[in-house]
């Protein structure tokens, strides 16, 4: 995906476009920069408005009945005509009074009557010179390796790729301190964490419980596992969601660290749950879990953004 992102400003009606908008502007916000008035800010409504058209690379109109007799919607596409903006359609409804001949005559629209990926695709085939499908679309891939790269790429939402972070530190990298306890008989509480934050406290405490049994190893092993989990599980923490790209590399990134503690730990070669597991049904497992979440998120996007 592009560094420099194309912008796009959405017009559309509360009174009927509200929840497909959300879905639309959440799906789009993959690849470009979106602005709807969700985000609009205290102060002069019109002028905000109108700076935000004159700001944008494209414009989109939600085509409902509702938009198409706003006479705010109007507004909005005529600002944008005098700024030269690149102009698409939206079609959300079939039937009378839901399109407007002449503007569908004058503006490309992307059909969404039938198929929301097929109007997503021709959309981003204008704006975008190229035909995106929409991220609820990856949750249809089987190749785990190909699901994987595309979180890498940034082409999975973050706040989906956000999801990732506490199960890699409950479900993987916990049970490592845990099984390692457990085999050496020490009588060390590590307690059930489950959070990253808590996992890390969790650490500390254990880090001074094994000087009592002058382990060495256990304190280096507890160290890596607190390093991992503040670079990548803290780090993804503070990006916000919108920043796809950054989550996506960063919790690839946590993905190959957590891999790498597994295979360090020698745990693989051991009958401990998941760990007993080879290296591919980790992946296997991560996956999985993506592609659920994204299904999961897929079946309720319109209510997300």
């Amino acid at each position: 995906m592009s560094t420099e992102r194309q912008s796009v400003f959405i017009s559309y009606s509360h009174h009927d476009g509200l929840d497909f908008t959300r879905r639309l502007a959440f799906s789009l916000s993959m690849y470009m920069n979106v602005f709807w008035d969700r985000h609009i800010e205290a102060g002069p409504f019109p002028e905000q408005l109108y700076n935000e058209i004159e700001s944008r690379d494209c414009f989109l109109l939600v085509m409902t009945p509702g938009s198409l007799h706003s006479e705010w919607c109007k507004k909005e596409r005529v600002h944008a005509e005098k700024f030269d903006k690149k102009i698409a359609l939206a079609r959300v409804f079939e039937g009378e009074r839901t399109v407007d001949a002449e503007l569908c005559e004058k503006y490309t629209y992307g059909d969404f009557t039938r198929s929301f990926d097929d109007g997503f695709r021709r959309i981003t085939q204008l704006f975008l010179k190229h035909p995106f499908s929409t991220w609820e679309r990856f949750g249809e891939i089987q190749n785990n390796e190909n699901l994987l790269e595309l979180m890498r790429l940034g082409y999975i939402p973050g706040l989906i790729c956000k999801q990732l972070s506490t199960v890699l530190a409950t479900t993987y990298v916990w049970p490592i301190v845990k099984v390692y306890v457990s085999e050496r008989g020490y009588s060390i509480r590590i307690g059930e964490p489950q959070t990253v934050d808590g996992i890390i406290s969790m650490c500390d405490t254990a880090k001074g419980q094994f000087e009592r049994y002058r382990d060495i190893a256990g304190p280096k092993l507890i160290q890596q596992i607190q390093d991992v989990l503040v670079e990548f599980g803290k780090g993804v923490a503070l990006l916000h969601d919108d920043q796809h790209e950054q989550i996506g590399q960063r919790m690839y990134d946590y993905v190959l660290a957590v891999e790498s503690l597994i295979e360090s730990s020698k745990l693989r070669e051991r009958r401990f749950g998941l760990y007993g597991e080879v290296k591919a049904f980790f992946r296997f497992n991560i996956a999985e879990i993506l592609r659920q979440k994204i299904n999961y998120y897929a079946s309720t996007s319109r209510y997300l953004y």
